[in-house]
């Protein structure tokens, strides 16, 4: 399978009209084999959403293919020479599915406990004689294509604070993919979506001026979650947005911060 339909497939969101369906079909076996038929058909969309997809670790490689290629676009939104970089660069990643153009978002639990999402929200942050230059996009992982991109810039001596920390967002509901719109309504108040406590990834500097990537929340541990109802604690899958790249930046600016300011 292509990888760009492979992407789809994994990220195409769990039948959940099959779950219900079954039910149904178990109550009507007696309407002359009605509730069979549909039953058949509920467990042929179940496994069709299962079978035939690539790995997770397979998802893992495509999509570090894809992030890889981010940084000489980075230093071109930048104009900047990868001759004038004093370190290797630091990528922070995490879910950015809105206010993203309308792409199809999909998140999947993987097996191996770590959710996958797309689009991926995508920071990068390359290191100067005198400043860190950041680059931002959300990346589709289904088209490969960045969008909404973003850049700026931050003098060493201006950063004050780099770190993870608990943070209240607060998102318009319109600026959330439409596919997305249903699953999310619980969450959804006066047309607001708010992802209290989420764990945010910030750099601020002592004008006030800051960079945040929010990294994972709550509401967003719930998307992707499989859960077939009356047996769903047998079939339920649970993963976490892991957050090690974000913590592995955080230590490589602040070593740089230490070095630059310390000169």
């Amino acid at each position: 399978m292509e990888k760009r339909e492979a992407m789809k497939k994994y990220f195409a969101p769990y039948p959940s009209w099959a779950s219900k369906a079954i039910w149904w079909g178990l109550i009507l076996i007696p309407a002359y084999g009605l509730g069979l038929l549909i039953i058949a058909f509920a467990i042929y969309a179940i496994w069709n959403h299962f079978n035939g997809n690539v790995s997770d670790s397979q998802i893992d490689v495509w999509t570090e293919e894809d992030l890889s290629k981010l940084q000489a676009r980075a230093l071109e939104k930048m104009g900047t020479d990868a001759s004038e970089l004093v370190a290797e660069h630091v990528i922070i990643t995490g879910p950015r599915f809105w206010d993203s153009g309308g792409v199809h978002a999909g998140f999947r639990d993987g097996k191996d406990g770590v959710k996958r999402f797309t689009p991926v929200g995508v920071t990068i942050i390359n290191f100067t004689q005198n400043q860190l230059l950041s680059y931002s996009c959300a990346v589709d992982l289904t088209t490969g294509n960045p969008i909404n991109e973003a850049t700026d810039e931050y003098f060493y001596k201006d950063v004050v604070s780099v770190q993870t920390q608990s943070k209240t967002h607060t998102l318009s509901s319109s600026s959330l993919p439409q596919n997305l719109q249903g699953t999310l309504a619980g969450f959804i108040s006066g047309g607001q979506l708010q992802l209290s406590a989420a764990e945010t990834f910030s750099l601020t500097t002592a004008g006030g001026n800051s960079m945040e990537v929010v990294l994972r929340n709550d509401v967003l541990n719930t998307l992707g979650q499989v859960n077939i109802p009356l047996i769903g604690r047998f079939f339920k899958t649970q993963a976490t947005i892991p957050i090690v790249r974000a913590e592995k930046a955080i230590q490589v600016v602040r070593k740089m911060l230490r070095d630059k300011k310390s000169a």
